[in-house]
């Protein structure tokens, strides 16, 4: 089942609307491949050309280009540094409907070369798997449902982190 998700959209008619980020899609190739780029730096904050999209029964994979290798927030730590490991480390994630303090927020904040840092949150019930490659790259696995996700642009990275509690 899918997670319903309300977000607030504040916007006046006087002002025109101004985007944080660029999206570009190639439709032509097989598959299709989606870019982010954010509006102030024209950074590629996600990119799933480097992999492929695969949609099967039950099965759903989507690999992305990480802009840096500081991403941090996937799994509890207990030592010095919350950085994650890209040496092809496995995180899975899922909650429980009988545990009610079982849950998951599969979410990763990223600080980018320049200080900005943005997020990247996959809503789903399903349960989930992520890979980090040393490209850097994370390919998302889910067992069906949908891939929904969701960019906090921050600038900042107590903006990105307050833009997801806002979003959940």
């Amino acid at each position: 089942p899918n997670i319903p998700m309300h977000t607030s959209s504040q916007t006046s008619e006087a002002e025109p609307e101004v985007f944080l980020y660029s999206v570009t899609y190639d439709t032509i190739n097989k598959p299709f491949t989606v870019k982010v780029r954010r509006a102030s730096t024209d950074a590629v904050i996600f990119d799933t050309s480097v992999g492929a999209l695969t949609m099967a029964n039950q099965f759903l994979e989507l690999t992305t280009r990480l802009s840096t290798h500081n991403l941090f927030g996937l799994k509890k730590r207990s030592f010095k540094t919350n950085r994650e490991d890209f040496n092809w480390e496995t995180v899975s994630l899922f909650s429980s409907k009988n545990n009610p303090n079982s849950g998951s927020h599969p979410m990763y904040l990223c600080l980018e070369e320049d200080g900005n840092a943005h997020g990247v949150l996959l809503l789903t019930s399903n349960i989930l798997e992520m890979q980090l490659h040393p490209l850097p790259a994370a390919t998302f696995r889910a067992i069906g449902g949908v891939l929904d996700f969701y960019l906090f642009l921050g600038p900042a990275p107590e903006d990105g982190r307050q833009q997801f509690t806002e979003a959940i």
